[in-house]
This record gives structure tokens, sequence and C-alpha cells, in this order.
């Protein structure tokens, strides 16, 4: 009996190491290529790489000196339901005061691909999670260079709308 408790508790630990490697791998999983460097950007690829970049600004990496290269043309779709695709930066406010933001500082070459950025629904309007939260692509930008982008959609909401970046900090 205590020969398998000790075989059990080993399996059991064995599996929750490789569940947390695998989170940890699966986290660090963008970008796949690049190293941030003009040479070589970091590539945004799919939606999926967009939203991987947004999590990253969202968590606090700015990119500030490091080079994005947009590589496809993708479309952006943010909404209140759940798979909703997310906006690069985040704004925290205290009534109309902004708290904390966390922005984007790199420079982003969207080598003249299109970004169709469409917000909110034909049956209701979105409302943005912070109230007087811009609502735009690039939320909140600092020292950003944005280049060869086209920007393409359509918004539906209620709140302030920026169609091109939300906030820019000169």
């Amino acid at each position: 009996m205590k020969k398998l408790k000790l075989i059990l508790t080993r399996s059991l630990t064995l599996t929750l190491l490789a569940v947390l490697i695998s989170t940890n791998i699966l986290a660090q999983s963008w970008p796949q290529s690049g190293d941030g460097s003009e040479e070589d950007p970091y590539l945004i690829t799919s939606t999926t790489d967009w939203n991987a970049f947004a999590d990253a600004v969202n968590g606090g990496t700015s990119y500030n000196g490091e080079f994005l290269k947009l590589t496809a043309d993708i479309t952006v779709t943010i909404n209140n339901t759940s798979g909703s695709d997310k906006i690069v930066g985040a704004i925290s406010m205290s009534g109309s005061t902004v708290v904390e933001s966390k922005w984007f500082s790199g420079t982003f070459d969207g080598d003249w691909h299109t970004l169709t950025f469409n917000v909110g629904d034909t049956v209701t309007s979105f409302t943005p999670p912070v109230t007087n939260s811009p609502t735009a692509p690039f939320r909140v930008i600092d020292g950003a260079t944005i280049k060869n982008l086209t920007v393409d959609g359509t918004i539906i909401s209620n709140k302030k709308i920026q169609y091109w970046f939300g906030r820019l900090r000169i």
C-alpha cells in the first residue's frame, strides 16, 4: 500500500510538472520568429499572433526599441462576446483619471498589409470595458512608430472612437 501511494504521488507530481512546463511554453509561444531587431523583426502572421502581441503589451511589455512586422492581411474583431480579439495597449482608470497605462513603444511595420478592425456588431453597440477607454487597434502608444499599414473596418460603439490610435503620449 505504501509503495502504491509513493508511485501515485510521483505520477501526480510528474503530471503537474508537465502541465506547468507546457503552460509556460505555450505562454512563451509568441513571437515564434525574429529577435525584435530591425533586421529580424518579430513577425505577426495571423490574428492569433496579433492577440499574443496585444496580450504582451497589455501585460506590460512595451517593445521599446524593438521592431515588429505584419506579414499578412488580418482581421481583428472586438465585441462583447467570449473569443473576442484584442486591442494593443491597456488603460486603468479611476473616474476620468488615468491611473495606469500599458503603452506600445516599439516600431510596427505593416509592410503595406491591411488590418481590418471591426468593433461591435449590427445588433448592439460595443461598450468598452473601461469607461472613456479609446477604441482603436493601438489603444495607447508612447514614442511608437507605426508605418506602412492600411487600417479598414467598422466601429459601432457608444463610447469614444479613435480609429487609428487611442491615446498618444508625446
